[in-house]
């Protein structure tokens, strides 16, 4: 999502865009989490690779995202009008017209304050493409979890869904993942601490230390 988003994205217009998306999603599969967990954690990632403000792009993100809580689907919609006894879509009905007015402030709000972002995009977009082989097959967790939701299915199950089939996407087309030490946005040395235990005895592993390394094969052999 990142690196297409990076592509796909006028930083200028970022936040806008993230907030009438994540409306969009929300409204469809009336849940409002669910998206800020999902999609939400997609466009943070874009947000901060483009060199916009995190704190206005998780605002844009739960902005759109609490327009889901309108429609039928969502629960917090059934439950206020069982709660005031009113009809379902009665209750929806009244309520429209003020997040649809909300919302359209929120858009001119975020409109105005868009950004060109401070970031080497070209630059971002080579360092993942670097280390992972891009693929449609990538979008696969969101379009699990974005699935789910439709099938209503509680949310921990539908996110635990998505984070399985991410985690198998990972092994599969990014396997140089699993030989780095650390992740690339964090301080190129890392400094890993293995703790096992050997013999009744807790032992700790340098993971620059050779001879370590030797005892930590030797013992997983035993």
């Amino acid at each position: 999502m990142v690196y297409y988003g990076m592509k796909l994205f006028d930083p200028a217009f970022f936040y806008v865009t993230a907030t009438a998306l994540c409306a969009v999603v929300s409204f469809a599969i009336g849940s409002s989490w669910t998206v800020v967990g999902t999609l939400g954690v997609g466009l943070m990632g874009i947000a901060i690779s483009l060199g916009l403000d995190p704190t206005i792009g998780a605002w844009a993100i739960i902005s759109g995202a609490y327009f889901g809580d309108t429609p039928p689907l969502s629960d917090s919609a059934n439950l206020a009008a069982a709660t005031g006894g009113a009809n379902l879509y009665d209750h929806v009905r009244e309520t429209l017209p003020n997040s649809f007015g909300a919302l359209a402030v929120e858009l001119i709000v975020f409109w105005l304050l868009g950004g060109p972002g401070d970031a080497d995009v070209a630059g971002e977009i080579v360092a993942i493409s670097s280390v992972v082989r891009m693929s449609p097959l990538l979008f696969l967790p969101l379009a699990v979890v974005i699935g789910l939701a439709l099938l209503r299915l509680p949310p921990f199950a539908t996110i635990f869904a998505g984070a399985i089939a991410a985690g198998i996407l990972a092994v599969l087309i990014a396997p140089d993942l699993r030989r780095r030490r650390c992740n690339p946005v964090w301080p190129s040395r890392c400094m890993v601490e293995v703790k096992f235990r050997c013999f009744n005895h807790d032992t700790y592993a340098d993971p620059d230390d050779q001879d370590q390394h030797g005892a930590v094969r030797v013992a997983g052999q035993a």
